[in-house]
């Protein structure tokens, strides 16, 4: 994860300059999202992150998914730029008819939403955000260790 081309002095993530670089569609703009929990926001501007991509609950309310990650303690719900960064990476992480929730990341405007990434072969990759509570086969909370981030220069 890098986000030092997207970091503004006084503003928030440059979130929808990231997305249109990865022509990744966003009905938003850089203060739509912000972090659910501001504590686990990475110090650094660049680090290494071990994630999933959702698969592994799929099925799952991301509400139900933060609460075990809570319990567990070794997990953290992936941030929309986390899941940005996967998807640069790994385009083919967002599979077709498929949406990765990305339980780190909320509307400020409706905390009781979520961000997620999905994809739809006549629309293509949308970065949005709909409702916690919501289980579904295609839907899954990606996620990564809380560990320790290492960071990079």
């Amino acid at each position: 994860v890098d986000k030092r081309p997207f970091l503004r002095p006084e503003q928030p993530l440059a979130l929808k300059e990231a997305c249109d670089l990865l022509g990744v569609k966003f009905d938003g703009n850089d203060g739509t999202l912000v972090p659910y929990d501001p504590s686990h926001i990475p110090p650094n501007a660049v680090y290494w992150m071990r994630c999933q991509d959702g698969r592994a609950y799929r099925n799952h309310t991301p509400n139900d998914c933060r609460t075990e990650f809570t319990s567990r303690g070794d997990e953290i719900g992936l941030a929309a730029f986390e899941g940005l960064s996967a998807y640069a990476q790994n385009p083919d992480i967002v599979e077709v008819g498929t949406a990765m929730d990305l339980p780190g990341s909320v509307p400020s405007a409706d905390r009781g939403d979520c961000a997620c990434l999905g994809r739809w072969s006549a629309g293509g990759v949308k970065l949005y955000w709909l409702w916690y509570d919501i289980a579904d086969p295609s839907y899954g909370s990606a996620s990564r260790g809380s560990e320790s981030l290492i960071p990079r220069s």
